[in-house]
């Protein structure tokens, strides 16, 4: 049925935590103020996620190459080999 699957594991929070921040701290503003395009592309992207030691730094570098891969596209409205997150920072504070 499938060629192939890539399955990411999800930040798992307590029940107790509220589903969206509304103050803006935590995970939330982590979000917000993340970088979500590279004009240098790929290759910028994939050394400024090595040199992120706090949460990268734990990822296999295989599974870090997948990232870069599929988790990033080209474009073209920000640079010639710019790429930017797929899932945008928006997106993801919601949670």
């Amino acid at each position: 049925m499938f060629h192939s699957a890539i399955l990411v594991d999800t930040t798992m929070l307590p029940v107790t935590q509220p589903r969206y921040d509304h103050d803006k701290t935590g995970l939330t503003a982590g979000a917000l103020v993340r970088r979500d395009n590279w004009e240098g592309g790929r290759e910028e992207a994939a050394a400024a996620f090595r040199r992120n030691k706090g949460f990268f730094g734990r990822w296999d570098p295989d599974v870090l190459d997948r990232y870069v891969q599929f988790a990033l596209h080209d474009d073209p409205s920000v640079g010639p080999k710019a790429v930017s997150l797929k899932c945008r920072r928006e997106t993801e504070a919601v949670r």
